[in-house]
């Protein structure tokens, strides 16, 4: 298993922004795959209406990954459609 390396302090400091910067955008997307995860497996079709605020941090941070060329992962795209078919 490949370990991930995440910006620090030091990192930030040696003038590697452009790693750290990377490292960032891997860890939005990882974190918004498991956030899309965890809602896919816990909530019901019925409980998607309670989920608007987290669903809108989840579009933000699709938009971010978007933004930067990064794929968003294939849960982000199907919990949104879970969400915009029992919300609508």
């Amino acid at each position: 298993m490949k370990t991930k390396t995440y910006p620090t302090k030091t990192t930030l400091e040696t003038g590697t922004e452009e790693v750290a910067e990377k490292n960032t955008i891997q860890l939005v997307k990882e974190l918004t795959r498991e956030l899309a995860s965890e809602l896919d497996l816990h909530y019901e079709d019925d409980d998607m209406v309670n989920l608007q605020p987290t669903i809108s941090v989840i579009q933000r941070a699709e938009a971010f990954l978007l933004q930067e060329g990064c794929p968003v992962p294939n849960v982000v795209i199907h919990i949104k459609k879970r969400f915009r078919s029992h919300y609508n």
